[in-house]
């Protein structure tokens, strides 16, 4: 990963200017090393009055060689960006420094260093000591070398076994300890009777009953684990997610409670895709039944077919005779005799609920794949959360290929999204793959594929559906079925380097561009006045190893542009300054979405 600024990722440049001086008298000669130099970031600004974390390592023969002390120490740089340190008088890790012998040498020292004050050292430096420090090496030496060492003296004889020393008197016996003799509840009350006579209210052994709160009624499981039922308290609705009940809260006035991809929503109008149910043939010695589950609009299903007496069918694609807006496209294939495989994608946006049948040519013969479509609410709404967009700008709006409604803002020449993007589909109605599973969603980085992918963070549409949209990988984004709406798309890096630009550039745009408040971000969302009304939620980031993070504490938003193989640019705003970092990461992760008018 490269980096231009990193509030927690960022690199800085180790400008070391090495002065070592070493003080010392005839009598006695100090153990410490002086050292000195300057912090400056990746703008070669000096890092000033600020903290920093150093490991000082010695190492013995090599600059690679073995350490024969460590020590840290956290100095504070000047208005210079300089720090000064006694090597030797830091806290110790490993070794003696009063013990070192210099003598056997060469030497080497090596720093490493955290500019924010910690133990997360990312800047190392090494330099030999090339003249032995005189007064260190004069203490423990003679005249020049150590004289041979002198045989060992005879051992001294034993001395004479001491006499036993008499024993002395046995101390007077202890007083009985106090024991309990008796105990008696009394009404909420403990009464112990000690063994002196005292008796003892060691208080309420028992609160009073509480009273038992009024029984609510239990919520009937829906079908293959999706279902409602009446809360029992303050008129709640809440569904069978297929691992526990979830609350649905109130909506708003003419909406109505409907499911789409498995969660039930309050919203207005629309449908989502629904059943394939059964292939009807004009011969009898060529029908069957097909047997399938719930699909995601264009998503393609191979799937058995028993029944039929067998029959080559060829690519397809034809229109619904029951309900418009669906295109159903058969792939080329062969039946056996009695059994076989029919492979289809499904496609578009119907425009209402009943039975659709798409006639298609199987065998020779005429066959009817029928599909039940089911009428639910998708969203047409704005997102709508609070403390997100910025009260006194005037925004606009547009609406996505799925009817979800959008506020936008103009900042400079440009027209942003002022929310993340949650379309399911892409722009000509094929929809985006809906990846819950880890292995799945892991496939691009293990396999090396491209393909496109999206999900809820933690895959969780009630928590994070508003305001931090969908996550999508790269490949999602840059699909040729475009992401955005007609008249929008995905950002360049250019695109976004003219926002930040405009904005003041990258030290200050961030701040800018977050969302206020920490009802989203954490504490402190530094630098945040969402004075652009880009309005940046942190929406976090799924990883190619399928691991969620960062929700609350980081937003990232991708471009449209590759920085080199697998790898391609976004944009990334932190809790803990207002700066924009401009990133590139492995194209398999799953990061937010931005739209910008053409």
């Amino acid at each position: 990963m490269t980096t231009q600024i990193l509030p927690i990722r960022r690199k800085l440049f180790l400008t070391a200017i090495s002065l070592f001086f070493f003080t010392f008298t005839f009598a006695q000669a100090p153990n410490k090393m002086s050292y000195q130099a300057v912090i400056r970031n990746s703008s070669n600004a000096p890092v000033s009055n600020q903290p920093v974390g150093m490991r000082i390592s010695i190492l013995q023969g090599s600059a690679s060689g073995t350490a024969v002390y460590i020590e840290t120490q956290t100095p504070t740089t000047n208005d210079n960006g300089l720090v000064s340190i006694e090597i030797g008088g830091g806290t110790v890790v490993s070794g003696t420094f009063a013990s070192m012998d210099w003598a056997n040498g060469p030497y080497f020292i090596k720093t490493e260093t955290d500019a924010t004050g910690g133990s997360n050292y990312s800047i190392t430096a090494t330099s030999q000591l090339l003249s032995v420090p005189y007064a260190m090496y004069a203490q423990t030496s003679g005249n020049s070398l150590p004289g041979p060492q002198g045989p060992a003296g005879p051992q001294g004889p034993a001395g004479n076994e001491g006499a036993v020393g008499p024993q002395g008197a046995t101390g007077a016996n202890g007083q009985n300890g106090i024991s309990i003799t008796q105990s008696q509840v009394v009404g909420d009350s403990l009464f112990v009777t000690l063994s002196n006579g005292q008796t003892i209210n060691t208080g309420h052994v028992r609160g009073p009953q509480g009273v038992q709160g009024p029984q609510g009624a239990t919520g009937a499981q829906g079908p293959q684990g999706n279902g409602y039922s009446n809360g029992t308290s303050n008129n709640q609705i809440m569904y069978w997610n297929g691992t526990a009940w979830v609350v649905l809260n109130p909506g708003a006035q003419n909406q109505s409670l409907t499911m789409c991809e498995g969660v039930i929503t309050w919203a207005n109008g629309g449908i989502c895709p629904g059943i394939i149910t059964a292939l009807t043939c004009a011969s009898a010695t060529n029908s069957g039944t097909l047997i399938l589950g719930t699909e995601a609009s264009g998503v393609s299903s191979s799937v058995p077919y028993t029944g039929g007496n067998g029959g080559a069918y060829s690519s397809q694609s034809v229109s619904s005779t029951g309900v418009t807006g669906l295109t159903a496209t058969l792939f080329a294939g062969t039946f056996a005799n009695g059994s076989g495989s029919l492979t289809y994608t499904i496609s578009g946006t119907p425009a209402s609920s009943g039975t659709a049948g798409f006639d298609l040519s199987i065998g020779g013969q005429t066959c009817t794949l029928i599909r039940t479509v089911i009428a639910v609410a998708v969203s047409t709404a704005s997102c709508g959360a609070t403390n997100v967009n910025n009260p006194e700008l005037t925004y606009g709006s547009m609406t996505d290929q799925d009817g979800n409604v959008y506020k936008t803002i103009v900042i400079g020449t440009q027209e942003w999204m002022a929310e993340n993007l949650r379309a399911r589909t892409y722009r000509n109605g094929v929809a985006i793959p809906l990846v819950t599973d880890q292995t799945q969603w892991a496939t691009n980085q293990n396999n090396g594929t491209t393909l496109p992918m999206m999900c809820w963070f933690n895959n969780d549409s009630v928590t994070y559906a508003c305001p931090y949209g969908r996550l999508y990988n790269w490949y999602a984004v840059t699909s040729s079925n475009n992401v955005c709406p007609t008249g929008w798309h995905v950002p360049t890096d250019a695109e976004w380097t003219t926002l930040t630009t405009f904005l003041g550039g990258l030290y200050v745009a961030g701040g800018k561009m977050k969302s206020t408040g920490t009802q989203y971000w954490q504490s402190p969302n530094t630098a945040a006045d969402n004075s652009s009304g880009f309005s940046g939620p942190p929406g976090g980031i799924r990883y190619a190893n399928d691991t969620f993070l960062q929700i609350g504490y980081d937003g990232y938003w991708w471009s449209a542009t590759e920085a080199n193989t697998g790898n391609a640019w976004f944009r990334h705003l932190n809790y803990l300054n207002g700066f924009v970092n401009r990133m590139n990461d492995p194209e398999a992760y799953g990061l937010s979405v931005r739209c910008i008018k053409d």
